[in-house]
């Protein structure tokens, strides 16, 4: 009797080690989850990890082989419940797990018919403004940082154009990124295509929220917070004479607006070199403001309420004090940028000659790896 308790005991273990190593095999092998997905092949690159296994863009498990170059077998395999983010990026996969948070800020020209009604004399055909100015303020939770990723306007990349009076692209064209806020039939929709468009040219990244700004507001952003105080950099001979090259002031409003908006008219009429001004006035703006603010926790949404009526956006007077809060505790990584080239050529229906940005593809990976912590899939 003693011996067939032994046995049949014997027997038990087996077939529990059996069904372990069957469970394993299976879920190994297959994806009992609804989502597509994409097979992984180990990737051998020197010094880093490689991502082995399979994931979806829901974010299922996914295997990081260690030192993949040294053909070892260690291995670590990530938690079923761990978020993963899928980007496509020059034809391969990455994917991130950071808690990111994207707003899109887009600083809009006059070059539209935003305000067309009835009454005003502007006509009845909606066409949206050019978006001059665009940045995208990145901010992770995981690391408590956050980083602005400055865009040419003039990046050559996919833009949906709309029919008139339509929500139906009438087709899909590689133009400038600051025109995809030109096509729409109201202004939500300008920025919703203009987030479509970044999206789109960073692989697929999510914008969660968006403002839109007229350009002819940095008068009044200026005026918020006494004047911006900076180092004058290019030339703006005939078009302020007041802004000399060199010197350190406190930008008027007036001036201020010039510094950030006039492109063609000052320095050497390149948008690469207004940018450098954007960063430049963006970055005393923010450090200013976060001076302001720790004596008035109000300051942010205060200067935010002052030119809302005039701003399309998704973001409430609630969010911006939470993003205000962040930037007090978070890191700032400070601004960022894509390396490539400018042509001038035609590209538009207009036929006329435009300068055209060209992203360099190893920038574009490594300026989003540093912000987002990208793994590569293939």
């Amino acid at each position: 009797m003693k011996f067939k308790k032994i046995y049949l005991l014997i027997i038990v273990v087996v077939l529990v080690i059996a069904g372990i190593f069957f469970t394993y095999k299976t879920t190994s092998n297959t994806n009992t989850d609804s989502t597509d997905t994409t097979e992984v092949e180990s990737t051998e690159e020197e010094n880093d990890d490689a991502i082995t296994s399979t994931t979806t863009d829901n974010g299922t498990k996914v295997t990081v082989t260690k030192n993949a170059s040294t053909n070892t077998t260690d291995t670590t395999t990530i938690k079923d419940d761990t978020k993963y983010h899928l980007l496509t990026l020059n034809g391969k996969e990455y994917v991130f797990s950071n808690d990111i948070e994207t707003i899109l800020v887009m600083g809009t020209d006059l070059s539209g018919n935003e305000d067309c009604n009835n009454n005003n004399g502007y006509g009845t055909t909606y066409r949206g403004a050019m978006a001059d100015f665009i940045n995208l303020v990145v901010l992770d939770h995981t690391n408590k940082t956050y980083t602005r990723i400055e865009i040419d306007r003039d990046t050559i990349c996919s833009i949906d154009a709309y029919y008139d009076g339509t929500n139906k692209y009438a087709y899909t064209q590689q133009m400038q990124l600051c025109t995809a806020h030109w096509y729409g039939t109201n202004k939500t929709q300008s920025c919703l295509n203009q987030c479509s468009a970044v999206s789109n040219l960073l692989g697929g990244l999510e914008i969660n929220e968006y403002i839109a700004v007229p350009m002819t507001r940095i008068k009044e952003l200026n005026h918020a917070v006494g004047g911006v105080t900076l180092k004058v950099q290019g030339d703006f001979t005939g078009t302020d004479d007041t802004l000399i090259s060199g010197q350190t002031i406190k930008l008027t409003d007036d001036q201020a607006y010039n510094y950030v908006h006039e492109r063609m008219n000052a320095d050497d009429g390149e948008n690469q070199s207004r940018m450098k001004r954007q960063r430049q006035y963006l970055n005393a703006y923010i450090a200013l403001v976060k001076s302001q603010a720790l004596s008035s926790a109000s300051k942010a949404v205060s200067i935010y309420d002052s030119i809302k009526s005039n701003c399309t956006s998704t973001l409430s007077s609630g969010d911006v004090s939470k993003l205000a809060g962040y930037m007090h505790s978070y890191k700032d990584n400070g601004t960022t940028t894509f390396t490539g080239s400018t042509t001038h050529e035609v590209s538009l229906a207009d036929n006329q000659t435009h300068a055209s940005f060209y992203t360099n593809a190893d920038s574009l990976v490594s300026v989003l790896t540093d912000v987002l912590g990208l793994k590569k899939l293939s």
